[in-house]
């Protein structure tokens, strides 16, 4: 399986990714052929201290030619994602710090490990298996001999970048959950969400960790550069350096709890009180007085009160009432004309949705469809280069929702410009944004527009 590209919105190129795959290898071409006495001493050695030096040049170490393709065909993928919402020096920061953190970390829980294997006590087991007892004395003693030259060479010391590229993929997860993965399988290509991705490699290492007996395995080490990867994500998000969009973890997990609790609040208000036989009674009792009190013998009265009258608050309920099917009879008709974008936007018809969108002009019906749903539009219209699609989503976008409208705008003005040359259209989207709004990373680009506007002019 070759995970080979992602439909979340990348706002940088791989460039470091790129770097860090061809250093790897230089690293392995040079490491091949040099004295293998001096190239442990960059691995990570288990029970000997610590060895902080250790903690960065493991990392770039591989033990075969396998060991680095796996990892490098993975390392392309997550670090794509991850340096596409970062930029190429904030993904190596994040890259080293997940390294030295899990390398730092393995090599605490290994400090009273053996630096080699102790093959006597394994050679001793072996007297109480029946079968090894039936051997003739001649092979036992040549197993013996073979098993202890094995077993002593063999040293606890880790190596590879797989630590740190499941670290990269516990940060995929919380950066761009809901975003696919483009995957290439010998059956075709198909897309899968980066959570499913996740989950599916994290439960394979766990089962893995688990047959294995839960100790110290690739398995394990795996997981835990999962665990630092998580911890060094979340303080990435934190402190609001990526450029998720408002698509990482937590803003889908928060968005859907609180749209829960509001429509369970709603659906509460909104549910009237059932009544009792005897208070139905009663009410078609007080009804028919009034119906008496107020026939062609009545006389009518000119005495004011403050509360209003019972058959004044029937009218009331009864417009209410009224009013509230007429507004429900709205959010049908809205949802029913929306669905058809929706539906083209979950199979990827970039073209059929976008015209839809662009043939529907009602606000009320924009809203109905998801934040997430123009999102992907979005994307999957700038990754394939329809930009006339992506202006339609954005700008239907901004029309559903024009509460913070100022990175939408950034982005429409990018696409006028970059993608189809019109820069005067750029120019009228830069025009409606307000620079206080911008952080530092938005503001950077909303310069080199005004300057390509400027010399393009």
């Amino acid at each position: 399986m070759f995970i080979y590209n992602c439909t979340s919105t990348l706002y940088h190129p791989p460039v470091m990714t790129v770097i860090l795959i061809v250093f790897n290898v230089l690293v392995f071409g040079v490491t091949a052929s040099a004295d293998p006495n001096t190239v442990s001493d960059y691995c990570l050695w288990y029970g000997s201290g610590y060895h902080p030096v250790q903690w960065v040049t493991s990392g770039f170490m591989h033990a075969n030619f396998g060991h680095l393709l796996g990892n490098m065909l993975f390392l392309w993928p997550f670090g794509l994602l991850v340096e596409g919402k970062l930029g190429w020096w904030k993904f190596l920061i994040l890259y080293l710090v997940i390294a030295i953190g899990q390398n730092a970390l393995e090599q605490t829980i290994m400090l009273g490990a053996s630096s080699t294997v102790d093959a006597s006590q394994f050679i001793d087991s072996l007297a109480d298996d029946p079968d090894f007892a039936e051997m003739p004395a001649d092979e036992r003693e040549f197993l013996q001999t073979m098993l202890k030259a094995s077993l002593n060479n063999e040293v606890r010391r880790s190596l590879g970048a797989s630590a740190v590229i499941f670290g990269l993929l516990a940060v995929c997860i919380l950066f761009a959950p809901v975003s696919d993965f483009h995957v290439w399988w010998r059956f075709g290509s198909f897309d899968a969400p980066v959570l499913l991705v996740g989950a599916f490699y994290a439960l394979l290492e766990f089962y893995q960790w688990h047959v294995g007996g839960l100790g110290i395995s690739s398995a394990a080490l795996h997981l835990l550069g999962l665990v630092s990867g998580a911890v060094v994500g979340i303080a990435f998000l934190r402190m609001g350096i990526p450029q998720c969009d408002n698509e990482d973890l937590f803003n889908h997990l928060f968005s859907k709890s609180i749209s829960k609790e509001s429509s369970s609040s709603s659906s509460t208000k909104s549910r009237s009180p059932k009544q009792s036989p005897l208070e139905r009674a009663k009410q078609n009792a007080d009804a028919k007085r009034k119906r008496k009190a107020t026939g062609p013998t009545s006389t009518p009265t000119t005495t004011t009160s403050r509360y209003p009258s019972r058959t004044h608050l029937d009218h009331t309920d009864t417009e209410t009432t009224a009013s509230r099917d007429a507004k429900r009879v709205d959010e049908i008709r809205n949802a029913s004309q929306a669905k058809p974008i929706v539906e083209s936007i979950q199979r990827r018809d970039v073209m059929a949705a976008a015209e839809q969108l662009h043939a529907q002009s009602s606000t009320e019906v924009l809203k109905t469809i998801p934040a997430e749903q123009y999102s992907l539009l979005f994307r999957e219209a700038s990754r394939n280069k329809q930009w006339p699609a992506s202006v339609v989503a954005l700008q239907k976008w901004l029309q559903a929702y024009p509460s913070s409208p100022d990175q939408r705008q950034l982005q429409l003005a990018q696409i006028w410009l970059l993608g189809l040359r019109q820069s005067d259209k750029a120019n009228e989207a830069l025009q409606k944004i307000t620079r206080s709004n911008l952080d530092d990373k938005q503001t950077d680009l909303f310069k080199k527009l005004v300057i390509k506007i400027h010399h393009s002019n």
